[in-house]
């Protein structure tokens, strides 16, 4: 908004946009705006109240004459007037308003006092549609209209600037006109007025001059005498009690015979009618039709009388026309009935003008096809091919072959009709003895659509594919039942076919697993990768291993398969190898000893199976990326959210018929993390990483675009196969998992030291501290805030006695006591290893109990040990684990409470380090608690975290780096201790 207006007995403008612009300003904008610049007054300071401002301020305006306004409120139609600001589209709207009941004639002379002076006005006549018009104008006024008189009520501004505008446009009509004396030759008083009354409505000077006093007496009576013949005529016009209505008629519609000059002529080349109609306001079923009324019929019925009703038309005529002249222009204003509008002008009738009439209350009846315009679109026929041969003479399957048309609405346009819609004068065509309404530029688009997809190679992969069926300006129907059809239905999880495992697979699946096998089944029949979401503990493993054991039946000779996972995940891969396909032979490429070179290269061809794990992949890119993988599976697959990591990079280099990632959070933060996963699978599926952001990331994020979460979802869905614990029916027996807060307070220890990091950040903050520095104090501060809410000799690290210190770990002791006394196990995670260790010596100093603690500095042959004695219920009964070190990967099912020490705020990290427990084989309900002090950031957290689980609302990043983009005063209000009741 740059020009705004105010009404103080005339129009008062003054430039704004976030502050008051200069006087060349103002008075550019004004002269280049307003017909009259001349008649512009000079800048003057004022003091006002501008939009957006709590405060008055002095700002450069101008007066601007009504004369001046009107003209250009109505000449200019043009003009964005709302793009200026609010208050100019305002006064516009009124303006043209007022020019309307001019046209129609429903205006009153007036006789107005002013400071003991008075003037002749003309008046609009208040009927009931106008009053209801200005009562909406006077709801929707821009509260900066009124700063310049802040004493009146907005209904007064209203009436005032209406008056003005409604006077000022029919003295530009009357301009010239003699009113004729009524008494010539009397000298009386009253007639002296009069004529000076009459006068003054014609002339410019709109004063009634007077020099006697028996000329105010005669002038008051006058006025009197008028308000009194004016007072009847408000909301007695014919109008007010019908409603007039405009009906669009098609011309195929028109009884044509050989005697009618229409007679032979190509229908989209004749005008249409717009039908002139009355219906009473208390019953719009009842519509009567101008020339039924003209010819004398059903006046009655209109509840008028057969002059009122023609009068009526007359005025509706007027008034059509001053809204939208398009439609109006053809009408007989002496029996106003039908008016022709020619197909070139058709689009601005419709489009522009009916909605016009709309919002002044006159009906539109458009044909039941206008709102039901065709959509243009180009859709594709695809179905397989066959066999190709490359240049090579390597055969190539799983390719889809597309045929491309123009389809309008549902009927699939030929050349002729191509020519047609090219060079209609309005957006309607008749189609096959039906009008069909398009949208020109829509047909646009969709023939330079189809002339680019027609110029491709018809061929193309199911990668591409899937990304023309995601495509919105495309659409793609299969020619037959395919593969081509399950692949773009999505495939989902209760319409997959099922594999059973082979008899070489010792185990059985569940249903849902043999689901999950027949679509990794699918996929690598098609060349195509996936990622296998499944919750932690649907075993996600087994269905891997299933899919080699199947593949081997019809071929042995199958290459080797490598899994790339955490250092602490290997285990289970050896052990649920051996376990479920024992015939499968496995090797695990780790430790400093492992094989490189052609030894590597010639014993890898000796293995069905080869297990390493992140570290190892970037380091020995050289060794494994020479050899043609099967398959390369991905592990815990949030491993490579991150795409610029050493992993990823090497993963996207290696060269395998499949590609499979396994993680169970596929989306943990943001949707950069599920394009990394997917590109890494199935390269170019979501485009390169400046396009997803740009085309899903954004829109869907920070918009929360419905479309486009849509055409996310559908582009993904065939390729990522997502089953929740949380679905009962999947796993009907495993137990319920309960998760609560649990709520600690601070001892007086924590919480002194608590106000002292507070004080010291914000003192820190108010130095306007920006960028890295602002950033790395807030980090500090909040891990140092968490570190006291834990225990005050985790942030002084000074070895000190823990007992009756923390009131956190005071809680912990009752969880861990009831725990203990119903004799069940314990997985205790933390995401600090100093805490890790004090909790350690805590437990046995207090329990005699020895709780060993699984970080990242424990060697492989350690977690391993850790883990079995767990498991087997000889290593006590509490387990202390590292959130990033043992958060997946672990099956942990011997242990029934799970206690988070400290958070890491991070829903999708702490679901999934809670799962350790809660998976197949857990035969306890699994409690989680959750640990965080009362009145402190922590129990902030958790009520954001809460509140922030939808992904198109969370601003929640890894740990606590996105607390960083925080005001001064949100980060006051997250870490300020509150006192506890």
């Amino acid at each position: 908004a740059v020009l705004h207006a105010v009404w103080n007995n005339g129009l008062v403008v003054f430039g704004w946009r976030g502050r008051a612009l200069d006087r060349r300003a103002v008075q550019s904008l004004a002269s280049s705006l307003f017909v009259e610049s001349y008649l512009l007054g000079e800048t003057k300071q004022v003091t006002l109240m501008p939009p957006g401002r709590k405060t008055a301020v002095e700002v450069v305006a101008i007066e601007v004459p009504v004369q001046a306004a009107n003209e250009a409120f109505l000449m200019r139609q043009w003009v964005p007037w709302r793009s200026l600001s609010p208050s100019i589209a305002w006064f516009a709207r009124l303006a043209r308003r007022a020019d309307e009941a001019v046209q129609s004639g429903l205006i009153v002379p007036a006789l107005i006092e002013r400071d003991k002076r008075w003037f002749a006005e003309w008046q609009p006549m208040i009927d009931e549609v106008l009053a209801a018009e200005l009562q909406s104008a006077t709801q929707q006024m821009p509260e900066v209209v009124r700063s310049m008189m802040p004493e009146a009520a907005p209904w007064q501004i209203t009436q005032a600037a209406m008056n003005a505008f409604t006077d000022d446009a029919t003295r530009v009509r009357a301009v010239d006109t003699n009113l004729g004396d009524p008494a010539p030759r009397n000298r009386t008083a009253s007639a002296v007025v009069t004529r000076r009354f009459l006068a003054s409505l014609t002339m410019e000077d709109a004063e009634v001059h007077i020099t006697e006093i028996a000329h105010r007496v005669a002038l008051e009576e006058l006025a009197t005498k008028l308000t009194r013949w004016t007072q009847p005529l408000a909301g007695r016009s014919p109008l007010a009690a019908l409603v007039p209505s405009i009906r669009v008629t098609p011309p195929t519609e028109v009884g044509v015979d050989e005697t009618h000059p229409w007679y032979g002529m190509n229908p989209e080349d004749l005008p249409w009618l717009m039908e002139l109609g009355l219906n009473p306001v208390t019953d719009p079923s009842l519509l009567i039709q101008a020339t039924d009324i003209w010819d004398g019929r059903h006046a009655d019925v209109l509840g008028v009388d057969v002059a009122q009703a023609h009068m009526a038309l007359r005025l509706a005529a007027r008034r059509i026309t001053g809204i939208a002249p398009v439609i109006g222009t053809g009408f007989d204003y002496n029996k106003p009935g039908v008016s022709l509008v020619p197909p070139e002008h058709l689009v601005r009738a419709l489009t522009i003008e009916a909605p016009r009439l709309e919002a002044a209350g006159v009906r539109v009846l458009l044909p039941a096809f206008w709102g039901k315009r065709a959509t243009a679109k180009v859709r594709g026929v695809a179905k397989p091919v066959q066999t190709a041969i490359t240049p090579a003479g390597l055969e190539v399957k799983n390719l889809v072959n597309i045929d491309w048309n123009l389809v309008l609405g549902d009927s699939k346009v030929d050349l002729a009709t191509l020519a047609k819609l090219a060079a209609a004068k309005a957006p309607v065509v008749l189609h096959k003895g039906q009008w069909i309404a398009f949208d020109p530029e829509q047909v646009r688009r969709a023939l330079l659509t189809l002339n680019k997809q027609v110029a491709l190679a018809k061929d193309v992969s199911p990668i591409e594919l899937m990304r023309l069926a995601a495509s919105s300006e495309l659409s793609l129907d299969t020619a037959d039942e395919s593969w081509i059809n399950d692949l773009l239905n999505g495939l989902p999880d209760d319409k997959l076919e099922e594999i059973h495992e082979p008899p070489s697979f010792t185990g059985t699946l569940r249903p849902y697993q043999r689901r999950g096998l027949g679509w990794l089944a699918f996929l690598n029949r098609l060349g195509l990768g996936g990622c296998l979401a499944d919750d932690m503990g649907l075993g996600k493993t087994a269905q891997l291993l299933a899919l080699l054991a199947h593949e081997r039946v019809a071929n042995s000779s199958v290459g080797p398969t490598l899994v790339v996972c955490p250092l602490s995940v290997i285990r289970n891969w050896e052990t649920e190898s051996a376990r479920f396909t024992p015939q499968l032979r496995v090797m695990t490429h780790h430790g400093g000893d492992r094989l490189h070179g052609e030894i590597l290269s010639a014993t890898i061809a000796k293995h069905d199976l080869v297990i390493t794990t992140y570290a190892l992949v970037g380091r020995d890119l050289d060794d494994l990326g020479r050899i043609t993988w099967q398959r390369v599976v991905a592990d815990e697959a949030q491993h490579v959210k991150n795409n610029h990591t050493a992993a990823a990079r090497a993963l996207r280099k290696f060269r395998a018929h499949h590609k499979i990632a396994l993680t169970g959070t596929p989306v943990e933060n943001r949707l950069s993390e599920l394009w990394s996963v997917c590109d890494l699978v199935n390269p170019g599926l979501l485009g390169n990483a400046t396009e997803f952001r740009e085309s899903f990331a954004v829109p869907i994020e920070r918009h929360k675009d419905a479309d486009k979460t849509d055409e996310l979802r559908n582009l993904v869905q065939p390729f990522l196969l997502r089953r929740s614990k949380a679905d009962r029916a999947l796993v009907p027996e495993l137990p319920p998992k309960v998760e609560q807060v649990a709520w600690a307070t601070l001892t007086r220890e924590q919480a002194t030291l608590y106000r002292t990091v507070v004080d010291d950040l914000l003192r820190q903050l108010d130095k306007t501290l920006d960028g890295m520095n602002r950033r790395g104090a807030i980090l500090a501060s909040i891990t140092r805030l968490k570190q006291i809410c834990n225990h005050p000799a985790h942030l002084l690290k000074d070895g000190s006695r823990l007992d009756g210190r923390s009131g956190k770990l005071a809680r912990f002791d009752e969880i861990l006591d009831d725990a203990l006394e119903a004799d069940e196990s314990s997985i205790v995670f933390t995401q600090y290893r100093e805490m890790g260790v004090l909790l350690a010596r805590h437990i046995e100093e207090r329990l005699d109990i020895h709780a060993p603690f699984l970080h990242g500095g424990v060697s492989k042959a350690g977690r391993d040990k850790m883990v079995d004695n767990f498991q087997a219920g000889i290593g006590g009964p509490v387990l202390i684990v590292s959130l990033k070190a043992g958060g997946s990967g672990l099956n942990l099912t011997e242990a029934s409470q799970v206690i988070h020490y400290d958070r890491w705020w991070n829903p999708a990290v702490e679901n999934q380090a809670s799962d350790r427990a809660w998976r197949i084989g857990q035969t306890r309900t699994v409690m989680v608690h959750k640990l965080a002090c009362q009145g402190t950031i922590e129990e902030r957290i958790d009520k954001l975290i809460e509140g922030k689980r939808d992904l198109a609302d969370r601003v929640v990043g890894d740990g606590e780096a996105w607390l960083t983009e925080l005001s001064t005063s949100e980060i006051r209000d997250l870490i300020m201790l509150r006192e506890v009741h």
